[in-house]
């Protein structure tokens, strides 16, 4: 019986992304391709990349056939959220210099985001600030 090949484990910064976000994938293994599980759910580059397609689970497989015919895999295991729907007003309202400005946010709707997966900033004429910002 040949020997598998040696192939690493698949490393990623997060376990979940949001539908529309990117993941770069990696692993200390060369010569590989990468695959989805389901790219309904998510797609993956041939870099590794991964970008959210819908919500989900699904498997990010780097797959490596060694020169002996003998194949090996590794995998991570990601879910895809939806984003928040926060609503915004149509027409935001006129801010003088000096001012207050409160930002009152209705109800969240998540669809299965955690709170640690909310990586959202406020801008004010394309600058971030924050909520209890006066300027």
């Amino acid at each position: 019986m040949l020997p598998l090949s040696q192939i690493d484990d698949v490393f990623a910064s997060r376990d979940s992304i949001c539908v529309g976000d990117t993941l770069h994938l990696s692993t200390n293994t060369t010569g590989g391709n990468w695959s989805s599980s389901d790219p309904t759910i998510a797609t993956v580059d041939n870099n590794g990349v991964m970008t959210g397609i819908a919500y989900g689970d699904v498997k990010i497989r780097y797959v490596l056939v060694a020169v002996n015919g003998c194949v090996d895999s590794a995998s991570k295991n990601i879910t895809v959220r939806t984003k928040p729907d926060i609503a915004t007003p149509a027409t935001p309202p006129a801010i003088c210099e000096g001012s207050r400005l409160e930002i009152l946010v209705p109800e969240i709707t998540t669809y299965g985001v955690e709170a640690d997966d909310l990586d959202q900033g406020w801008l004010l004429n394309g600058q971030p600030f924050s909520i209890n910002t006066t300027l």
